[in-house]
């Protein structure tokens, strides 16, 4: 009998724990977590299905780790289907704090922008 690999037993252990999750929101009626709009925020959960979510959590960092590698762990990929992990790299150049032009007052533009300080 071959002996289970680490991410199998993590992948695993995320499926066990989503399920229970996942049917706790489906046996009360709460909507599956999402980024929509109409979603909450938070849920309030009880301590047997948080303690699933916090599984799965865990499990999902360990597993992600493992698979990116040592190099990978380190540095943040960039995921092409993640848009948000492209942003820094379509305007690199951010937005000035203050704008620059010849009518701003020099106090504006010190480093302490108290006058007379």
């Amino acid at each position: 009998m071959s002996h289970a690999t680490r991410i199998a037993v993590l992948a695993a252990k995320i499926q066990e724990h989503t399920s229970k999750v996942d049917e706790y929101l489906a046996s009360n009626n709460l909507p599956s977590p999402s980024f929509d709009v109409s979603c909450p925020v938070r849920l309030s959960l009880p301590p047997e299905i948080q303690t699933s979510r916090n599984a799965v959590l865990e499990a999902s960092d360990e597993l992600t780790a493992l698979m990116l590698g040592p190099v990978e762990s380190l540095i943040p990929p960039i995921y092409p289907s993640k848009p948000y992990s492209l942003q820094p790299t379509q305007n690199p150049s951010p937005q000035p704090a203050l704008p620059l032009s010849p009518k701003s007052p020099k106090h504006a533009l010190s480093p302490n922008p108290t006058p007379g300080v």
